[in-house]
């Protein structure tokens, strides 16, 4: 399989269960379910084309090996887009403006 496909679907995938996850047990959300899929999904089309990007200049313009790309690709969006993302924005406490992880900090 292509390493931009296999990606792409391995992102999706990802997604369903990273939703869930962050949603009932990292960040004990209780705001709107409709609204924290729609932002959970714009921050996750942006995911993918990051990580499909990264891949192809990784893999396709730089000639890395597909197991390292991978690696420097997944860390760097995690780190830089998805975490910061998710916590200040999708599943943030609509009333103050911050995720409930802050309330334990």
């Amino acid at each position: 399989m292509n390493p931009v496909a296999a990606v792409a679907i391995g992102a999706f995938a990802g997604a369903i269960l990273n939703f869930s996850l962050n949603r009932y047990f990292l960040f004990k959300s209780s705001n709107h379910l409709r609204v924290e899929i729609i932002k959970y999904g714009l921050v996750s089309a942006v995911s993918l084309g990051f990580n499909s990007g990264g891949m192809w200049l990784m893999t396709g313009y730089w000639s890395l090996n597909y197991i390292l790309a991978k690696t420097i690709i997944a860390l760097l969006v995690a780190i830089l887009w998805n975490y910061p993302l998710h916590r200040y924005w999708v599943f943030c406490d609509n009333q103050k403006g911050d995720s409930s992880i802050s309330k334990a900090e």
